[in-house]
């Protein structure tokens, strides 16, 4: 249902469906938790940790905004095991613009209209940000300090940075206490405010600003990504649904990339549509008894009612249980 909802949204906004593979170099991705594997000729390959680099990887841009859109799996390596989850998500490959931004944001927020998910929060930044920081440091210590800015370890964060330099201390502190505390540093505070006037341009075409939070401290794990940048989280979730944004790469042939990107994790998705989706009828009855019984599960779906069966046991805990719960006689 969800790959129907989002596929049919997209191709209604003129997005094409790609698709791309599920190995490529490990020089694509920088992240230490790829999965790598060997083949026969000792030939090293890297199962995608995501989709988008690869999309750039296999594309062209002519003047002529592209849009596509992939579904597929995706790997990473998590404490020696693999886990593998489903992306959907999409690409519009164009020079930066704040059309192509609006354009990038503004399809989220129908998609999960789409799914009637009400509950969620947009949080948005901009890599300028972080950017303006890094400009004090060595690359290695960048890199460093991006693992703990990834991990929201911000006390790490602080405490790695020398102590001589304190205003690059203030200026952190700034944004990690914002909007409370006030930033000072004028090339911040710029920053910030493009990302108050975006927010205004979204809500005078009908999205709703409390949905929005500009967030200082939002930070993507990937290196590609250059402007603006966001995420999706439910409320009361600390775990993102998906997330995305501007990016500058370079495909096989050598040529510069533009585009702005976001995907989903379907199975987060599933995961707060069954929450949602309460409405369905559960019958519990004896199993030797299933034939008797489903007559009466056929009655409901006639109707047009989600109607399952779960076979009674002492271990059976209804309270577990999501939807309106009937004893079968």
């Amino acid at each position: 249902m969800i790959e129907k909802i989002i596929r049919n949204l997209l191709e209604e906004w003129g997005y094409r469906e790609i698709k791309v593979p599920i190995l490529g170099e490990p020089s694509l991705w920088k992240e230490n938790n790829i999965v790598k594997i060997i083949d026969g000729k000792g030939r090293i390959f890297a199962l995608r940790p995501e989709i988008t680099s690869l999309v750039i990887q296999n594309i062209s841009y002519n003047k002529i905004p592209v849009r596509v859109y992939y579904m597929g799996p995706i790997f990473s390596l998590e404490d020696g095991i693999v886990k593998e989850n489903f992306q959907i998500g999409w690409e519009l490959i164009n020079s930066q613009d704040e059309w192509r931004d609006i354009e990038g944001l503004s399809i989220i927020f129908n998609i999960l209209s789409k799914l009637n998910i009400e509950e969620f929060i947009v949080e948005i930044n901009t890599t300028e940000i972080w950017e303006n920081i890094w400009k004090n440091f060595e690359e290695e210590k960048i890199d460093k300090l991006r693992k703990y800015l990834i991990k929201r370890d911000y006390v790490s964060l602080i405490d790695e940075i020398s102590r001589e330099k304190r205003r690059v201390i203030e200026d952190i502190k700034s944004l990690i206490f914002y909007p409370k505390v006030e930033i000072r540093n004028l090339e911040l505070k710029f920053e910030i405010e493009k990302l108050y006037d975006l927010k205004r341009k979204l809500e005078k075409i009908g999205i709703d600003k409390n949905k929005i939070m500009i967030s200082p401290l939002l930070f993507r794990p990937f290196n590609y990504y250059n402007g603006l940048i966001f995420q999706v989280y439910l409320k009361e979730l600390k775990t993102p649904l998906g997330g995305g944004g501007s990016y500058i790469q370079y495909n096989k042939k050598g040529e510069k990339i533009f585009g702005i990107g976001f995907a989903f994790i379907e199975e987060k998705l599933t995961s707060v549509l069954s929450d949602l989706n309460n409405d369905i009828k559960i019958f519990i009855g004896d199993k030797e008894r299933y034939l008797e019984y489903y007559e009466t599960l056929a009655e409901e779906r006639r109707k047009g009612n989600k109607a399952v069966f779960i076979p009674y046991s002492e271990n059976l805990n209804i309270a577990e249980l999501k939807g309106e719960v009937k004893f079968l006689e």
